[in-house]
């Protein structure tokens, strides 16, 4: 259930039982095509579930062989079909796994060796909570908390019956122990948890491997049912086994537990009870019927508990979605339809982050926690909204930022002033065209090599535009912002020195808000910049307005134009108790100083001829004033660019963007740009030539296996 709102990660999940079932056919003499196809699927479907199956795969079969005490001289074969599929596994994903690999490089790939630290993490008294039924919360299931355990509490009293059951031998009970107790203690220490995750930790949804605990406890419990009758067990025993069970329930109850209530506890405890009942009556009596009864309680166990997991989420209606669908692409059709030329697309209004992915759009926002930190942060330090894996847009009246990146169409729900233009209404949906929007690439000046942006603490994005938009032009004498920081005055606050969220609300029931005041200094466009931790919540109003902000993070923001000399008041709202604001600057905009930069670069812009997803051509004026070639694509080592037919050498620019040298003897360039994704082929190659000798090794298995 804790895994139904992780689709990604599903298909490896569930082919964990084949691979499993691979590994013992190994043992038994088979060719290992089970297990090498379903762990080489399980790595193509999710490289990250992939890896954890790898480790997982090394300990099952190393205890499976120390079981079934195999010698490695002795039985070298079965050593090496395990080794040798194991590598065939990988080698065949290895067209996905080279370019996954070199696309993590820049983001996940890295890790930070201080985090590596024989901490626990967590309480043992709160772990176990986690095998009762209903110990849930939102936050304790896919934010934050404990591993997602629990399976059944029939699963975890087979599971003691395992270890209580004569008939099963020490070194089976040996194996079957070390294996949970290095997951348990694989949960527990910091260092081993990392490992599991990549050398990561995960943000959000933590012990994300956990699903590897519950099986071995459902593979256990089955075992123990399979060896479970009267010669095996006493009498006693599960009426001692559900005793101490529900004693410790009755303690565990003491701890104050999120989602745990008294009713629940109490609930576990009379599971435990008929499952003793139950269990002790097939035990000797054999009948079928209780067989029945047992999974019937089982059943009611996990379908109570999953009733009660998914109660505590909401969900969006359908039809809610299907209209943001319907409408949206209609509007996009329609674009397309009068306009098939390349051009970026925004809006200020979402469904999800990743709309352009749902909606097949240009745009900018997207969320990937596999996203390159050079990308996130350059957009950081433009004034866009960014989390860890996140940046997004949602301010159409960001002026520049819409000139520089190309966004000819803005999508709006409201109405949008000068200088965005009106060109369709298609239900609730305003099309406003942007007649600043440039190409895909301008020719610059060579001191845009020269400019490295940083997210600086407090962050400056109006200062790094003007920095940005003064190299590229190699003139610093206008800037386009002119910056004002201001100082609230607080109302019903008080400031907590050295706390992540300082500022308190004094008087919950009285509005408490950060007052700020300017007087105009111009008739000028005036935007503002929130500088607030994530998901800090806010609301903004100016001279008693609302303004549109966006909650998780906060970008550069409209809030108007005003007459010179007029007092402006800004009212901050916090709307939780606990609140952070670490800065908060407004910034004329030069009308003139943009009109100069947009008409400069204008001249100077990439006319696209053609364009696909990866394969762009296009001409550009070559100067001498500007002899590099800039374009809004992301850095990548990928990008094959071609110049008047001759293959060039890409720069990367203001430390994300793709760009190219231009030769000084040519007055028109033609550019061609080849997205060519060399570890793709490279892996093709060497998955290929795995697939071949996995087919050769097939038959000669086979033809020794005919003559034998």
């Amino acid at each position: 259930m804790a895994y139904f709102f992780h689709l990604m990660w599903l298909d490896s999940i569930i082919l964990l039982p084949l691979i499993i079932l691979g590994l013992h056919r190994i043992l038994e003499g088979h060719f290992p095509a089970l297990y090498t196809l379903s762990l080489d699927f399980a790595i193509l479907f999710n490289y990250y579930i992939g890896f954890m199956l790898c480790i997982f795969s090394v300990f099952y079969f190393c205890t499976l062989c120390a079981v079934q005490k195999k010698r490695l001289i002795r039985d070298f074969s079965i050593f090496f079909n395990y080794g040798l599929a194991s590598l065939v596994a990988g080698l065949l994903s290895v067209f996905i796994l080279l370019p996954t690999l070199k696309g993590l490089s820049g983001g996940k790939a890295t890790f930070d060796t201080s985090l590596f630290t024989f901490s626990g993490n967590f309480s043992w008294r709160d772990f176990f909570i986690k095998f009762l039924n209903g110990c849930f919360y939102f936050k304790n299931n896919t934010v934050s908390g404990l591993p997602n355990i629990f399976c059944g509490i029939m699963i975890l009293f087979l599971c003691i019956l395992f270890f209580m059951n004569s008939r099963i031998g020490l070194c089976k009970k040996l194996g079957a122990g070390f294996l949970l107790v290095t997951l348990c203690l694989s949960f527990y220490f910091q260092i081993f948890n990392l490992v599991w995750h990549g050398f990561n930790p995960p943000s959000s949804f933590p012990y994300r491997y956990s699903f590897l605990f519950s099986f071995l406890l459902i593979l256990t419990a089955w075992y123990s049912l399979e060896h479970l009758d009267a010669g095996t067990v006493k009498i006693w025993y599960p009426a001692a086994i559900a005793g101490v069970l529900i004693v410790s329930i009755l303690v565990l109850m003491q701890k104050v537990s999120p989602g745990m209530t008294t009713g629940r506890y109490l609930l576990n405890a009379g599971i435990v009870f008929v499952s003793a009942i139950f269990l002790t009556a097939y035990i000797y009596c054999r009948k079928q019927i209780f067989i029945v009864l047992m999974s019937l309680l089982c059943m009611l166990d996990l379908t109570g508990n999953g009733i009660q997991y998914l109660s505590c989420y909401t969900y969006k209606d359908n039809s809610d979605f299907q209209t943001f669908v319907n409408d949206t692409s209609e509007v996009l059709s329609w674009i397309r339809t009068n306009d098939t030329d390349f051009y970026r697309i925004e809006k200020d209004f979402r469904q999800r982050a990743n709309d352009p992915m749902l909606l097949d759009y240009a745009g900018l926002s997207h969320f990937s926690s596999s996203e390159t930190t050079q990308v996130l942060d350059f957009l950081e330090s433009l004034g866009f909204p960014r989390t860890f894996a996140y940046s997004g847009y949602y301010n159409t009246t960001f002026d520049t930022m819409n000139c520089f990146f190309g966004i000819r169409y803005l999508l709006s729900c409201h109405t949008l002033s000068e200088p965005y233009h009106l060109v369709r209404q298609i239900g609730d949906i305003y099309i406003y065209e942007n007649p600043y929007a440039l190409t895909l690439g301008m020719t610059t000046d060579s001191s845009a090599e020269a400019f490295h942006p940083t997210v600086q603490k407090p962050r400056q994005p109006f200062e790094t535009q003007n920095q940005l938009f003064s190299c590229m032009q190699n003139d610093s004498s206008e800037n386009i912002f002119d910056t004002q920081t201001l100082t609230p005055v607080l109302h019903n606050l008080r400031v907590k020195e050295g706390a992540l969220y300082p500022y308190r609300v004094i008087a919950p029931e009285q509005e408490a808000f950060f007052d700020y005041t300017f007087t105009a200094a111009s008739n000028e466009p005036v935007f503002c910049y929130i500088d607030a931790p994530a998901y800090c919540r806010l609301k903004m109003y100016v001279n008693d307005k609302e303004i549109n902000v966006f909650n998780p993070s906060y970008q550069i923001t409209s809030i108007g134009s005003f007459d010179k000399g007029e007092t402006v008041h800004i009212r901050i709202v916090p709307q939780t108790s606990k609140s952070a604001l670490n800065s908060f600057c407004i910034a004329y905009q030069n009308s003139s100083a943009f009109e100069k930069f947009f008409s400069s670069m204008q001249d100077n812009s990439m006319q696209i001829t053609s364009f696909s997803d990866d394969h762009i051509t296009g001409f550009v004026k070559n100067t001498q004033a500007k002899p590099l070639a800039l374009f809004t694509i992301p850095y990548d080592t990928d990008w094959e660019i071609y110049v008047n037919g001759q293959p060039s050498t890409a720069v990367k620019l203001a430390d994300a963007l793709l760009g190219v040298k231009l030769p000084a003897d040519t007055e028109i360039c033609k550019i061609e740009l080849r997205y060519v994704p060399h570890t793709f082929y490279i892996g093709l190659a060497v998955s290929g030539s795995a697939l071949l000798f996995f087919l050769f090794w097939y038959m000669i298995f086979r033809k020794k296996q005919i003559q034998n």
